[in-house]
């Protein structure tokens, strides 16, 4: 796949978070290309962080997320939740990000890194690495009905998706990809991830359970390249996606 066709749109989702705090950073070391974009001030939080590249002397590419809840108590009533994404992003070309949540509390962030390089030193990927903390929070839900839902989508894309859904509450998602394409001399070697998930102190307080469900159904059909899909339709999780990928053409 050509790194133009890869890269011919950007398509941006939409989340919403409420005291939460969600940072992340996507970096091209040597390259003079740096983006950070955190948000910690209880109205908005980070949807999605892209950095792209096409230079000589990239020494290493990284991406860092941080998620973190701490001391939240949320009480929920009967009430319904549902998240759909239905017969959307056919037969797109590029970087699609998005996220959705029904539900409360919730941390999300697509993160993608992509370093190109034609000639000269060799890359270095830097690891992708994910840290995500819940510590001390409250739950208290009465088991409404949940579902978080991709159906008939991302038929034909071309590229890279990170989607994150959430019709639960108090839940940390995030999608990671770090890419380096070498080419000619500037050949590419690859590096480890690395995840920290910490979970203590956590409070579950459920009435009768309700039906949850994660449900993917009639999509990806003819999709070509990297896909990330997280989904929780419950509460207090942890999920993370994290890939880094490397290769060499002449």
């Amino acid at each position: 796949m050509k790194l133009s066709t890869m890269l011919q749109s950007l398509v941006w989702g939409i989340g919403w978070w409420l005291i939460c705090w969600s940072v992340a950073t996507a970096q091209l070391q040597d390259s003079g290309t740096t983006v950070s974009q955190p948000d910690h001030d209880g109205a908005r939080g980070l949807d999605s962080v892209q950095a792209v590249v096409d230079a000589v002397g990239v020494s290493s590419a990284r991406a860092l997320v941080s998620q973190t809840q701490i001391g939240n108590v949320m009480e929920e009533g009967l009430t319904a939740s549902i998240a759909v994404v239905r017969d959307s992003f056919q037969n797109n070309r590029g970087i699609i990000g998005a996220n959705q949540n029904t539900g409360n509390l919730n941390n999300q962030a697509n993160v993608q890194v992509i370093a190109h390089v034609a000639e000269g030193p060799p890359i270095r990927l830097g690891e992708g690495t994910v840290e995500q903390r819940l510590v001390d929070n409250t739950m208290v839900t009465s088991g409404a009905p949940r579902q978080d839902l991709i159906e008939n989508s991302f038929g034909g894309t071309v590229g890279i998706v990170g989607i994150n859904q959430s019709a639960g509450n108090l839940n940390n998602q995030a999608n990671v990809v770090v890419l380096t394409i070498g080419k000619g001399s500037g050949f590419v070697s690859l590096e480890d991830s690395s995840l920290e998930k910490v979970n203590t102190g956590n409070k579950l307080i459920q009435g009768s359970p309700g039906p949850k469900s994660d449900v993917i159904t009639g999509s990806f059909s003819g999709f070509r390249g990297l896909a990330q899909v997280s989904q929780s339709a419950g509460d207090l999780n942890q999920v993370s996606n994290t890939m880094n990928v490397s290769f060499f053409s002449k």
